[in-house]
């Protein structure tokens, strides 16, 4: 370390100040934080940050966004840790200093002082009841595409963090352009995300008001399903085929009443159409062995093991008579019932 030059007038650049008059060149400028403090350093009037060193070629300072290596060679002034530093600032309203030049997974202040196309990350989380905050104050220089792992590591958006129920995914973050933020797992049979109609027909969590795009990855099993809502989506079990809201999953084949209409599970892929005998409009809201057909009621579901469909029954077989409304009809082989008289 180099001490102060009694009875110098004005300081040659490089040298340590406090205050602009001290130097030769009426300018004192920020250079590198040392403790609590940041250690100043005069500079020529056309530079950003000081340099506190007495070496030619560094001593006049740099500009901003540029950068300056510094090592026990130097001889620089105060407690300086060797290192490649980079003049920056937070913001652009923000006071230009010397930041240390920190490297994929390397503990950061600001985005600035991170390597070429890193940024720093905070590790940042949320839980299932919606509430979160940091993982303490330490940020790392990673991809905005990721999050920071408890021991400072940069992970991938949809990786997983721990096991059951305090497993945590990596999310994108809730601003466009924001880091990553790690989510704890939902539960099975719990609704995961609601559908937000867009011309990105993105999905929204109702508890963490975030956008995601795949709800499966929000889920312990790792799979998600619509619910008859179209809105809501719920974790579906890894040994289920359907979901039911605010109940517990069910497999394939069973039936259930919801909003005066009973359906039937069909599959994991397909989930809850309606069950034969019920009233339709097309195919699509039938199961998938089964049709939408016209009867003397109106078009109800019909197993395709029937010809024939009717209210509440999964269809009748061809020749078969059934009376509606005071009048005979024959059901035909090409689905079609037959006014007798």
């Amino acid at each position: 370390m180099l001490g102060e030059a009694q009875g110098e007038s004005r300081r040659v650049n490089g040298r340590p100040c406090t205050s602009n008059a001290q130097c030769q060149s009426f300018r004192c400028k920020p250079g590198i934080k040392v403790g609590n403090s940041v250690l100043k350093a005069c500079a020529a009037t056309d530079k950003d940050c000081g340099v506190p060193t007495i070496e030619g070629s560094k001593r006049s300072g740099i500009d901003l966004n540029q950068s300056v290596s510094l090592s026990a060679s130097n001889r620089t002034y105060g407690n300086v840790a060797a290192g490649q530093y980079r003049c920056t600032r937070p913001s652009s309203s923000s006071t230009p200093r010397l930041y240390k030049v920190a490297n994929w997974g390397e503990a950061c202040e600001i985005d600035g002082q991170c390597s070429a196309q890193l940024s720093c990350i905070s590790r940042y989380y949320r839980n299932y009841s919606g509430t979160g905050g940091p993982w303490g104050s330490l940020k790392r220089c990673g991809h905005l595409e990721q999050c920071v792992h408890s021991n400072g590591t940069p992970v991938a958006y949809n990786s997983s963090l721990g096991a059951s129920a305090g497993r945590r995914i990596c999310q994108a973050g809730q601003l466009e352009g924001h880091p990553g933020t790690w989510y704890q797992v939902i539960p099975d049979n719990q609704v995961v995300a609601k559908h937000r109609p867009s011309m990105y027909s993105k999905l929204d969590s109702p508890k963490y008001g975030v956008e995601v795009d795949e709800p499966n990855h929000w889920c312990a099993s790792g799979k998600a399903q619509r619910w008859l809502d179209g809105q809501r989506w719920i974790c579906l079990p890894s040994n289920k085929a359907c979901v039911r809201l605010n109940q517990s999953a069910v497999s394939a084949g069973q039936e259930m009443t919801h909003g005066g209409k009973k359906y039937r599970c069909n599959s994991e892929e397909i989930g809850w159409r309606l069950a034969d005998g019920e009233s339709c409009t097309s195919k699509s809201q039938c199961g998938v062995m089964s049709l939408c057909t016209s009867n003397p009621g109106g078009k109800h579901c019909m197993s395709t093991f029937k010809k024939c469909s009717w209210r509440d029954k999964a269809g009748y077989p061809v020749n078969k008579v059934k009376t509606w409304q005071g009048h005979a009809y024959k059901c035909q082989s090409n689905h079609v019932w037959k006014r007798l008289k």
